[in-house]
C-alpha cells in the first residue's frame, strides 16, 4: 500500500537540495501493467513534485535486489 503525504498534494516552493532514491521491487508476478500503471505512475507523480529541472532534486531508481 502506498501513502502520499498530504502536503506533496499542494503546491509550494522548496529551495532545499534533496536526493531522492526509489527502491522498487521488481517480481514479476505482479504483472507489467500493473507494475506500468501504478508503480511507475506513483513515482511520476512524486517526481512531478519535486524541483529535479532545476537541479535542487536528483532522482534515483533502484531495484530492490541490488540494494
Amino acid at each position: 500500500m502506498l501513502f502520499i503525504a498530504q502536503d506533496m498534494r499542494e503546491p509550494r516552493s522548496c529551495r532545499k537540495q534533496a536526493d531522492v532514491l526509489f527502491v522498487i521491487e521488481s517480481a514479476t508476478s505482479t504483472g507489467y501493467e500493473y507494475f506500468r500503471y501504478y508503480i511507475l505512475g506513483f513515482i511520476n507523480d512524486v517526481i512531478d513534485q519535486l524541483n529535479v529541472d532545476t537541479g535542487q532534486t536528483r532522482v534515483a531508481l533502484s531495484d530492490a535486489a541490488q540494494v
